[in-house]
């Protein structure tokens, strides 16, 4: 990460790309409306990564390397020589200028309690999604798309807010979000059919339902003496 700080253009250039992701995400998101099946896909995977990743920022919940280490705001002595190998690795003007920026949201000024949680990560997560649907949508945009993704996954790590183990666990949510809302989708087909949809699935649970006890009568009047 010091090799990224000693080059201006991608100190800037990872600080931007951390900060500027739900402009990338608000730019891409209607130009999926061009392809109806990718936008509903990626609107439901953006939604399942953010419902996946709610157990672990409940039951798991973990602050930033910035605050750890840098900050140690939970005083842990422990830490000692890890914050003083970080103080010798010197920040630059843009990136602490970020970290301050920061200051005000880690903190939660009516609890007292850290408001945000770093694993998994959804920059990661929606980093992976973004390279996915734009490169689905028209491949010339993957050009772009991937190595925006490879750098969003390594600002994460380079801006102290996320640790390497955060980007993993975002990469496989991502992974599992795609897969699910494939999934959704294609159960879509079998319960969402009709003229007025939204009560297409209530037709086909009455169908089959009917079905069902047709059977169930069927066998009874067999069973029955005559």
């Amino acid at each position: 990460m010091q090799w990224f700080a000693r080059v201006p253009f991608f100190d800037t250039l990872l600080v931007a790309t951390y900060t500027n992701l739900g402009i990338i995400l608000a730019l891409l998101t209607p130009v999926l409306l061009f392809n109806k099946l990718l936008f509903r896909r990626f609107i439901l995977s953006f939604a399942l990564t953010t419902l996946l990743g709610l157990p672990f920022w409940y039951f798991y919940p973990a602050i930033s390397p910035d605050e750890l280490y840098r900050k140690n705001v939970i005083d842990v002595t422990d830490l000692l020589p890890l914050r003083e190998q970080l103080a010798r690795a010197p920040l630059t003007a843009n990136l602490l200028s970020f970290l301050q920026s920061l200051d005000g949201h880690w903190s939660s000024p009516h609890t007292g309690q850290f408001a945000i949680t770093s694993f998994p990560s959804m920059h990661v997560a929606w980093g992976v999604l973004i390279a996915y649907f734009a490169t689905a949508l028209w491949w010339p945009l993957g050009i772009v798309a991937i190595p925006y993704a490879l750098a969003n996954a390594i600002s994460t790590v380079y801006t102290l807010q996320h640790y390497a183990v955060d980007g993993i666990a975002g990469i496989i949510v991502a992974l599992f979000a795609l897969l699910a809302a494939r999934y959704c989708l294609a159960l879509e087909q079998r319960y969402y059919t009709g003229t007025h949809w939204q009560f297409a699935a209530l037709d086909v649970i009455k169908k089959d339902a009917q079905s069902i006890f047709a059977i169930v009568r069927n066998a009874l009047l067999f069973r029955l003496p005559k």
